[in-house]
């Protein structure tokens, strides 16, 4: 519970404040995942508190963009990505202009609260899905890109933070399969 009520508060904080390690500033994103054991009600109910206390009530100090799973990196970037802009033809003087395709998203924060991560590690592991090495951008740099000609979308100032539950049966299975 603490570890969760920890990776809430450091994404409430988002990149105002950060601690050097080496050469490298690392900032109040934590990535955390509970395992135990399946049924017991403790490891996916152990942000319940946590949830309630950061985005309910007048007082609650709220967190960022939230999302309940992981499926691409893409999708990812996209929850949070920087306006899209594109080309396009001046109806009127024929010219070749830059225009705006697609709003960006202010609040770059994003705590994604996965009740089961047994599935995004599944995700990971498919042949071109882009989920892993996005993920690690996340945490190391916050500048998040997918260069495809089908998804041109950016974030810089990402903050995620990333909460996890899985039991250790399948924690087991997915790293010996």
């Amino acid at each position: 519970d603490r570890l969760m009520f920890l990776a809430y508060a450091g994404n409430v904080i988002d990149r105002k404040v950060h601690v050097m390690a080496g050469g490298d500033q690392h900032f109040t994103n934590l990535f955390a995942c509970a395992v135990g054991p399946t049924s017991s009600g403790r490891k996916g109910s152990a942000t319940g508190p946590v949830d309630l206390f950061f985005t309910t009530g007048d007082r609650a100090p709220g967190v960022g963009n939230m999302l309940p799973s992981l499926s691409s990196g893409e999708g990812l970037i996209w929850t949070i990505r920087n306006p899209v802009y594109g080309k396009q033809q001046n109806r009127k003087t024929k010219e070749i202009e830059e225009v705006l395709l697609h709003e960006g998203v202010d609040d770059k924060r994003l705590i994604v609260n996965m009740g089961e991560f047994f599935g995004a590690l599944q995700v990971m592991r498919r042949q071109g899905n882009t989920l892993s090495p996005v993920i690690r951008a996340a945490w190391e740099s916050g500048r998040l890109v997918s260069p495809t000609k089908n998804s041109p979308a950016k974030s810089t100032g990402a903050h995620v933070s990333i909460i996890g539950a899985i039991s250790k049966e399948e924690l087991l299975r997915a790293v010996e399969e």
